[in-house]
């Protein structure tokens, strides 16, 4: 159908701290990125989730958490193409509720990745290595500021002050409206797609891989 715009949804991708980061990079101000450090560790207890798969089947965990880990690296240091290592553990739940893997993106660089529901304080922590500097960011926790480390010296970089913890009282995560923002963008032909189908399919393909990796992987501790 002629027209049609379609636009795989990936919330966090649209957090405004990725987004400068994503920025950053490709003006070079950290140099080649090297190594990310994702931490998607969430409290299932205090997530009050509508569904259980979560809890029944082995590989929720991967279903849940890893497309938000895909969808950020992926603006930073391209597609995720190969799965390198990778360990999980059983710590409250009867299935894996902790997942620590090693990626290998499109560019070269090393995605180090933890996943988890057993965290007592959730984060959602990107961590960026390149040849010139650092970046760090928390899209739970500080959405709107990214820390950038260059030759000794550390700048803070934020679009809003402390004003954001009302929206996260609220659950109003910027992410989402950005999501919004963009799909009206598309459809108005303003702008290019931030994720494709491609990307998708992509995300889907390493999903299956570590899923299966999962059933042959000895579990941890």
């Amino acid at each position: 159908m002629a027209g049609l715009q379609v636009l795989p949804a990936h919330n966090y991708a649209f957090t405004p701290s990725v987004l400068r980061m994503a920025e950053l990079v490709r003006s070079g101000v950290v140099g080649e990125v090297r190594r990310m450090h994702i931490y998607f560790e969430n409290n299932l207890k205090i997530y009050r989730s509508q569904t259980d798969f979560r809890t029944r089947q082995e590989n929720g965990l991967v279903e849940d958490v890893l497309p938000h880990v895909l969808s950020v690296s992926a603006p930073l240091v391209g597609r995720v193409r190969d799965v390198r290592d990778l360990s999980w553990w059983c710590r409250q739940y009867e299935v894996c509720d902790n997942i620590r893997a090693t990626l290998e993106a499109e560019s070269g660089a090393e995605v180090e990745c933890s996943l988890s529901w057993t965290r007592l304080l959730p984060r959602f922590r990107v961590e960026v290595e390149g040849a010139e500097g650092s970046m760090e960011t928390d899209l739970m926790m500080g959405p709107y500021t990214v820390a950038v480390e260059k030759g000794g010296r550390r700048e803070t970089i934020s679009e809003r002050g402390v004003d954001w913890y009302l929206d996260l009282v609220r659950f109003r995560h910027p992410s989402f409206q950005g999501q919004y923002k963009h799909f009206a963008a598309l459809v108005a032909g303003a702008e290019e797609p931030l994720i494709t189908v491609g990307d998708e399919a992509a995300m889907l393909g390493i999903m299956e891989k570590v899923s299966g990796m999962l059933k042959e992987t000895p579990r941890s501790r």
